[in-house]
């Protein structure tokens, strides 16, 4: 049964923020979306505007632009672009609520964003959900449960209170979820593989098309590269996290190859990848990539071309 008394805010109306507040007030949560120019004025004119099965459907959520420091949350979920999440977790900093979980990107562990927060307050995770808004109006969906769920876990991999807490908010909520122990392994992981994937999608001024992408030469630099990244994280003292991607590392190129040029030819990958709105992602690839190939560098690990055999 929800508990009615459970507040959560949700610091940032995007895509994937919107898609979880949805969610939770479906749920019966009491939700609050902090948001900002355009978006603050459609959600504080129009409501959670979503679209379900081709129909438009209104979600009430509270909405604010600004957090004050005693306005306390059970949780506060921080959806955002990696290259966002310091500057977001600055603006959380003097709040009183005790638990900030971060549904980002990180191949850079958690130690920066613990001093921010200071305490115990930050609770790591990573979201299931994509889409797009478009006219106000929210269109999106969670990965297919059996492939991608919202993964979260303490940094010590402790199953708190709180972590079940949320598991169970997760659950009234319908939305996929798991309990990861090994939280920044998963994550380095996650970052290799989208990195590997997509850094080499983005010219300057546009997207490769998937025929780009796809051709031999193209998708044979990026198997290397899929397969260097991952050995490197071992390398690195990180553990293939779940433990079936080691196969990646260990493929042949040639099947890698397959493989990926199968991903590619997808319909939800084509959407994700090569959608109208792929380009706003540029600047966070980028920095997750220069990241990790900082953190490599700390264990020694440097190499000039990262899509030939090297490793």
């Amino acid at each position: 049964m929800t508990d009615q008394q459970t507040r959560l805010l949700i610091f940032g109306a995007g895509v994937i923020g919107s898609t979880y507040a949805q969610s939770f007030v479906a749920a019966g949560y009491e939700v609050t979306l902090l948001a900002r120019g355009k978006r603050l004025q459609e959600l504080r004119e129009n409501g959670l505007m979503y679209n379900e099965k081709g129909v438009t459907k209104r979600a009430h959520v509270e909405v604010i632009e600004k957090l004050e420091v005693d306005d306390i949350y059970d949780f506060i979920f921080v959806p955002v672009r990696y290259e966002q999440a310091e500057s977001a977790l600055l603006g959380l900093k003097d709040n009183q609520s005790e638990t900030i979980v971060t549904l980002i990107n990180n191949p850079s562990g958690y130690e920066k964003w613990s001093q921010i927060l200071g305490g115990k307050r930050l609770l790591p995770a990573f979201p299931s959900a994509g889409g797009e808004i478009k006219n106000g109006i929210l269109y999106s969906q969670y990965g297919p449960k059996m492939i991608q769920k919202t993964i979260f876990g303490e940094i010590d991999g402790q199953i708190s209170e709180r972590v079940k807490r949320l598991a169970g908010i997760f659950k009234e909520a319908k939305i996929g979820a798991e309990v990861v122990r090994e939280m920044d392994a998963m994550q380095k992981t996650h970052v290799a593989l989208v990195a590997a994937l997509t850094k080499d999608i983005y010219l300057q001024t546009r997207l490769k098309t998937p025929a780009e992408v796809t051709d031999k030469e193209s998708i044979r630099k990026m198997a290397w590269t899929i397969k260097n990244y991952l050995k490197a994280l071992e390398r690195s003292g990180v553990k293939i996290t779940p433990s079936k991607l080691k196969i990646l590392a260990l493929m042949p190129v040639g099947l890698l190859s397959f493989t990926l040029k199968w991903i590619f030819s997808a319909k939800m990958t084509r959407e994700v990848l090569f959608s109208d709105h792929a380009m706003n992602f540029k600047a966070e690839v980028e920095l997750m990539n220069a990241d990790l190939l900082a953190f490599y560098a700390e264990n020694d690990i440097l190499e000039a071309h990262w899509d030939t055999k090297l490793i």
